[in-house]
């Protein structure tokens, strides 16, 4: 009886119909990357900020307040061109001042001239008559005192003279410093007075007020702080690729351009170590300090397995993965290599072809080995779309 029971239940569960049955469960979706032997990049990352090659730092050289601003920031100026002019009021009146006084020196050493020739014939007249017993010898001697005073007169006259020309020559100078002009080709980035405000030249070394910054952003540098226990692995002429933050869609080649040699203390008390990087074509979009991140391809492996960083989990000290096959995940341990921030080698415990799962995180944290999933591999979408343009065309 039991036998016929348990007979007329096969016989049923046989004859079901396709399509008949209850619901199976299906599991989560998953997305699937096919694993093939390709190239891991090994890259040292760095944050800093945007600088052009060349840069100078106009400051003021003279007392006075700004009178005129030529310039605005961004502007693209010539070797040469006026910036800005500073009140030459003051310099001027000295100038004139010094004009007059050179001028009164000259009548000064005219009139001193003419002492000494006078003091010149009473000496000579005077040693005549001293020489017939005319004169004494103190009156000789008083002549040639003269004498000595009136040429003392002419050379502190000539001196005078001197001096004044040195000041004038320094003053000019001066006036000349008002007119501040571009030491280069390139482009305004600060403007750092305006009209009205006081400047001063620099005193014991330091420099003088700021006034202008321009710099050639035909070619630009990121200026990168490099981790201490990173700096081993880069080198100068070493690629790299740097993304700017302002412009979150580009990507710009770069090469390694400097390295220092000495390091120094990081903001957070580490030590780093500064380098710049070149970037090999800047786009006119760039400003200088911008911020900016530096991925410096420091090795590669080649002919190697890469699995997506997402793909890894670490269970009990190990490493492990997911192979999918058949609707069903496997658990596998791995011995991993040499990795970047996305993806790292891995040594044992996969092959090319294997599906191994890399997300969503959320089904991606609770699979277990044995599980049933809906796998969707990775880019697959993009490629049936592109298939479907083409076949459109």
């Amino acid at each position: 009886m039991v036998g016929v029971l348990l007979l007329g239940v096969v016989v049923v569960a046989i004859s079901l119909p396709k399509g008949s049955r209850g619901p199976q469960k299906k599991g989560p979706t998953v997305y699937v990357e096919v694993l093939a032997l390709g190239e891991l990049n090994k890259d040292v990352s760095a944050t800093g900020k945007l600088e052009p090659k060349e840069s100078i730092q106009i400051s003021a050289e003279v007392l006075g307040n700004v009178q005129e601003v030529l310039v605005a920031e961004g502007d693209v100026v010539e070797r040469g061109q006026l910036l800005l002019r500073i009140d030459r009021g003051k310099l001027q009146e000295d100038i004139d001042r010094l004009e007059a006084q050179r001028r009164l020196d000259s009548i000064t050493i005219d009139g001193a001239g003419l002492r000494l020739r006078k003091a010149d014939g009473d000496l000579a007249r005077t040693r005549d008559l001293h020489g017939k017993g005319i004169v004494s010898d103190a009156d000789l001697e008083s002549t040639d005192l003269q004498r000595e005073q009136a040429k003392v007169d002419v050379d502190a006259a000539v001196e005078r003279q001197l001096q004044t020309a040195a000041s004038l020559r320094a003053l000019r100078s001066d006036l000349d410093k008002t007119a501040v002009k571009a030491p280069l080709t390139g482009t305004v980035l600060q403007v750092q007075r305006k009209v009205g405000e006081g400047v001063a030249p620099g005193m014991g070394g330091s420099a003088g007020t700021a006034l202008v910054k321009i710099g050639d952003l035909s070619s630009i540098l990121v200026e990168v702080a490099i981790e201490e226990a990173e700096i081993a692995l880069v080198a100068v002429g070493q690629a790299a690729h740097v993304e700017v933050d302002a412009l979150p869609d580009e990507r710009f080649a770069a090469v390694v351009e400097e390295v220092a040699i000495e390091g120094r203390t990081g903001s957070r008390g580490a030590v780093v170590f500064d380098a710049r990087l070149r970037l090999l074509e800047p786009s006119v979009q760039l400003r200088a300090g911008m911020s900016a991140r530096a991925d410096i391809h420091v090795g590669q492996e080649s002919d190697v397995l890469v699995v997506p960083q997402a793909a890894l989990r670490e269970v009990d000290d190990e490493e492990i993965a997911f192979v999918e096959e058949d609707g069903v995940v496997h658990r596998r341990t791995l011995a991993t290599g040499t990795s970047n921030e996305t993806h790292l080698v891995v040594v044992s415990g996969l092959e090319p072809g294997d599906r191994v799962v890399t997300g969503p995180h959320r089904a991606l944290k609770d699979l277990k080995d044995g599980d049933s999933v809906q796998a969707e591999i990775e880019g697959a979408d993009e490629a049936e779309e592109a298939d479907d343009d083409d076949s459109a065309r």
